[in-house]
């Protein structure tokens, strides 16, 4: 049977491996735990937290109001290692929105945003932000990828290149294949950069060179940029964990 799992903050409260039974006061997490994922008495649930992830099995439903759960399992929500800190250019909402998720589901550790030449945006506004966690929570919910990279404030690339280390980009004219991405493997924090709508520009490029960050080929077409975040990490993942 699927395991659902569900974000609250609530069980970052919760002791270690408890013993006893918890009751969450949460009407909206027992509204989706009873009637819209329609979870009975002797189901299992993953709740997780910024800090934890209990598995829990439902012992009992107080009307709308609690439900009463006997954690049976709890691991540290932890990002996967090696730390990938993604470095995205301010893309359309909606591009920027399928990239933030992807970035999540994938197991980025930080999520920088900057500003180039190409792109069209400045910043991100407070509600932003918020509809971007609410996706990240809903991507950490389905994918079981539990760690939500936190999004920095936005920087002009001008200002992030110099402290990129360890760093590579993908682009369609890379210097390298992307099976070259093999001879990358390390447990050290690695950068990845991405190129807004448009790419980057000439000078742009240029500068990213003489930073001595290499360049990599991911396919023979040219991709959307959010799908060159979804098809670069997920390759860059794999390799790694290989």
């Amino acid at each position: 049977m699927h395991e659902f799992a569900i974000h609250t903050p609530l069980v970052d409260s919760w002791p270690s491996l408890p013993p006893t039974l918890q009751l969450l006061n949460d009407h909206v997490i027992v509204h989706r735990l009873r009637k819209v994922l329609r979870l009975e008495a002797g189901a299992q649930v993953i709740l997780f937290g910024v800090k934890h992830a209990f598995r829990c099995r439902i012992i009992s439903y107080e009307k709308e109001k609690s439900v009463q759960l006997q954690p049976i399992e709890q691991q540290p929500v932890t990002p996967p290692q090696p730390d990938v800190q993604l470095y995205l250019p301010l893309l359309e909402r909606p591009a920027f929105e399928e990239a933030i998720r992807a970035a999540t589901v994938l197991g980025i550790t930080t999520i920088r945003p900057f500003r180039s030449d190409k792109t069209k945006r400045h910043d991100c506004s407070t509600s932003e932000r918020e509809r971007l966690q609410r996706i990240m929570i809903a991507a950490a919910e389905q994918s079981k990828q539990f760690h939500l990279p936190p999004i920095a404030p936005e920087e002009e690339l001008a200002t992030i290149l110099p402290t990129l280390q360890e760093s590579i980009y993908f682009d369609a004219q890379g210097d390298f294949g992307a099976h070259e991405l093999v001879a990358l493997q390390t447990t050290s924090p690695i950068s990845v950069i991405f190129g807004p709508e448009g790419d980057f520009t000439d000078e742009e490029k240029t500068q990213l060179k003489a930073q001595g960050i290499s360049s990599y080929r991911l396919t023979n077409s040219i991709l959307r940029s959010e799908d060159a975040v979804m098809v670069g990490i997920g390759l860059l993942r794999t390799l790694l964990r290989s």
